[in-house]
């Protein structure tokens, strides 16, 4: 079956931008996002604090340190992944719904796709593993094949989430079928991706001239400092304090950027969802 790019890119941007949807999604950006900085920025704290890429024999009590600090930051990614293995098939099934006209409340949603949170969360954590550990694996070996093989098995995995939620298959049943959809549809997959990959970026530029603007306001009174052969701890401050000073103005300019990256993770889950569903013919 041919796909539609018009119908699934109309629908899917009607879903990302409604206002039945866009506020929870929103709202799970912003909770994600502070569940993780904080830990991170303490995590930076340490290795900066415990100057560990200097010391070869770093304290013992920075390295107590350091270790809680990679824990905390662990155990944030851990608790997104599982918010996002709630989050993700709620937000499918719920797109289903949507497009066929049917009952579409977010509620009703999430209570029909429990049974998939557990499955999500093994596929999530499978497919990090493909992409990730044995690309990384190639790329040790050969980079640009440890890249280019990473990039194809994003392709072939591209599917397995909405197969576990639509078809109710395993992990092992959603890898296979949606690496077989992929390899029977190659230059759909490679155009639907291209279409979410432009389409982000789109959204990404225009709702980050903010913090671009910001920024530009932050950083240009260092280049006046560069010609001073100021130290790299001073610039720093420099352009810290200037942070500091404009705090609201961060905030702000970083909450707008949120607000577009959920428009895009939203128009990415139905229009992928889509194609899917028009490759299956499951209408």
């Amino acid at each position: 079956m041919k796909s539609d790019f018009k119908k699934a890119t109309i629908l899917a941007l009607k879903y990302s931008v409604s206002l039945r949807k866009l506020p929870y999604f929103f709202l799970f950006q912003i909770f994600a996002m502070i569940l993780i900085l904080f830990p991170l920025l303490n995590l930076i704290d340490a290795c900066y604090s415990s100057r560990i890429f200097e010391n070869p024999i770093p304290d013992p009590q920075m390295i107590d340190f350091l270790v809680e600090s990679f824990g905390y930051f662990f155990l944030s990614i851990v608790l997104v992944l599982i918010l996002s293995s709630i989050l993700t098939p709620t937000f499918i099934f719920n797109y289903m719904q949507y497009r066929n006209k049917k009952e579409d409340s977010l509620r009703y949603s999430l209570n029909h796709a429990k049974p998939y949170f557990l499955t999500v969360f093994g596929a999530f954590i499978t497919m990090a593993f493909l992409v990730n550990i044995v690309g990384g694996i190639i790329s040790m070996i050969v980079q640009v094949l440890g890249t280019l093989a990473s990039f194809l098995m994003t392709l072939a995995f591209v599917f397995v989430i909405q197969d576990i939620i639509i078809r109710k298959s395993s992990i092992s049943d959603g890898l296979s079928s949606s690496y077989e959809c992929t390899t029977k549809n190659f230059p759909t997959i490679v155009t639907m991706y291209l279409v979410t990959i432009l389409f982000s970026l789109v959204v990404t530029l225009l709702f980050g001239m903010p913090l671009i603007a910001v920024l530009s306001y932050s950083i240009a009174p260092l280049f006046g400092m560069l010609g001073a052969e100021m130290s790299h701890s001073a610039l720093l401050a420099t352009f810290a304090s200037t942070i500091q000073s404009d705090i609201e103005l961060y905030l702000v300019s970083f909450t707008t950027l949120l607000l577009g990256s959920s428009i895009s993770k939203l128009f990415s889950m139905a229009f992928i969802t889509e194609i899917y569903l028009q490759l299956r013919a499951k209408k």
